[in-house]
């Protein structure tokens, strides 16, 4: 039972090292997106809602619970675009 525990654990251990090699990814793709974008322009309501939807149906499908995911990915996009204004703010879109 404490070997299969132990199992279960490092494997989660191992997703969570390819989760997080992700989001830093994730962040060099958006923080290049700054160069697109004007310092009163960061925030694109109409794709923050596509990603959202989009996020809510694959985790439906997916068998998550589609509340937490969009929680998930609201705060991933915050943070994306508070990164992204202090970076133009700071001259370096």
């Amino acid at each position: 039972m404490e070997m299969e525990r132990a199992l279960l654990r490092s494997r989660i251990d191992v997703i969570d090292e390819r989760i997080i090699w992700l989001l830093a990814a994730r962040q060099r793709l958006t923080d290049a997106m700054a160069a697109f974008k004007t310092a009163d322009a960061v925030r694109d309501d109409q794709r923050i809602a596509a990603v959202l939807s989009h996020m809510r149906s694959q985790a439906d499908v997916l068998g998550l619970c589609p509340e937490a995911v969009e929680r998930i990915w609201g705060l991933l996009m915050e943070v994306s675009a508070g990164r992204q204004e202090r970076r133009l703010q700071a001259g370096g879109g």
